[in-house]
Parts: structure tokens; C-alpha cells; sequence
């Protein structure tokens, strides 16, 4: 369960590593487990308690914004290795679709795409953990297709997990065209790859 980290009028950043501002009306959220959350918890948020839930993404976006990447699992609010995914698309697209969409639609939109690429530029944090925040998979899935099992570990949760994301991410490119036509049509055939792969082990 995610819990508020203002204090004291201040917050840290994305990546821990940087102290902002505070806004006791705006508080930011941290613990964010979001491959245990985003099936169910933040569902059921959405339909109880919508604003809460909104909150919960204006923080995801401030960490995007702040360390350059959704997280996937933030603690304390710091990037760590540990999950799979980029879940935060699945929470943004259930708020969209239920109408309940208290943000930024454009700009959650864009950090979406930015979680479903392979690209280390921009990212805060440690190199530990940069190759866990942004695995070999992400590159896998967007060049060839799918997650070779010889060359990348939970290959087929990863596939599965993906396929997911980009599915909820392509929902908001098929309500409302934003001009980026060519990479959004890309992010749209991604779910399909993963229908491809489970089709052609049949």
C-alpha cells in the first residue's frame, strides 16, 4: 500500500538522491509494488476512492519527471531492481477509462512510452541497478519480437507482462490520436507479438 513521504513541507526525488519542494495539498506516495497492485488494488481504488488513485499517479509522474523513468517497484522513494513491468500504464489507462483521469493525459501518455522502450538516457540511478530498471528484454521485445529464454532470465513473465503494458498503453492511442501515428501503431502491435509467440507454440 502506497504511503505519503511529505514532511516537513519536502520531498526527495525519483531517485532519492535530490531533495523538492513539498505541497502538502499535492503529497507524493512512495512503496509503490506495483506488479502485486496493479491486478486488483488500484482497480478497486479507482472505483472507491478515484482521487486517492489519482494521487497515486500524479506521484508516479513526479518520479517519472524527477529520475526519468516510471519506477517499477519504488521504495522509500528510490528506483529499486526488484519486479517486472512498467505497471504504471496499467494504472493510468484504468483511470482513463473509467473517467477518472485527474492528470496530465498527454503527459502520462508520454511516460508510458518512455517505460516501453529500451533506452538508458535520462534515467537516475545507481548502475546497479540501471540494467534491472531497464532490462535487455525491453530491447528483445521492441527489435525481434519476443524475450529469447537463452539471453534473458523470467523470459516469458516478461513477455506476458509487456504485451500487457503496451496493450493499456496503445488503449489511449486508439481513443485519441496525438500525431505520434508511426510509434504508437508500433506500441499497438506489441500485444500481438505476444498472441504470435503463445499461437505458434500450439
Amino acid at each position: 500500500m502506497p504511503e505519503s513521504i511529505y514532511g516537513c513541507g519536502w520531498t526527495l526525488s525519483g531517485n532519492g538522491s535530490e531533495i523538492h519542494q513539498g505541497d502538502v495539498q499535492k503529497p507524493i506516495y512512495t512503496i509503490f509494488s506495483l506488479w502485486d497492485t496493479f491486478r486488483a488494488l488500484h482497480p478497486l481504488f479507482s472505483i472507491i476512492d478515484p482521487q486517492l488513485n489519482n494521487d497515486f499517479i500524479y506521484s508516479l509522474l513526479q518520479k517519472h519527471k524527477e529520475g526519468g523513468i516510471f519506477p517499477m517497484w519504488d521504495l522509500a522513494s528510490n528506483y529499486t531492481g526488484i519486479m517486472i513491468g512498467y505497471h504504471a500504464a496499467s494504472l493510468i489507462a484504468d483511470a482513463y477509462t473509467k473517467g477518472y483521469s485527474d492528470f496530465d493525459l498527454h503527459e502520462a501518455y508520454s511516460a508510458c512510452l518512455r517505460a516501453a522502450e529500451f533506452d538508458m538516457s535520462g534515467i537516475k540511478c545507481p548502475p546497479l541497478i540501471m540494467h534491472h530498471l531497464m532490462p535487455m528484454a525491453k530491447y528483445y521485445k521492441n527489435t525481434v519480437g519476443y524475450i529469447p529464454c537463452d539471453l534473458e532470465n523470467e523470459s516469458v513473465a516478461k513477455a506476458l507482462e509487456y504485451a500487457y503494458d503496451d496493450y493499456c498503453i496503445s488503449i489511449r492511442r486508439r481513443r485519441s490520436m496525438t500525431g505520434r501515428t508511426m510509434r504508437n501503431t508500433v506500441v499497438c502491435q506489441k500485444p500481438i507479438n505476444c498472441i504470435l509467440i503463445l499461437q505458434s507454440g500450439l
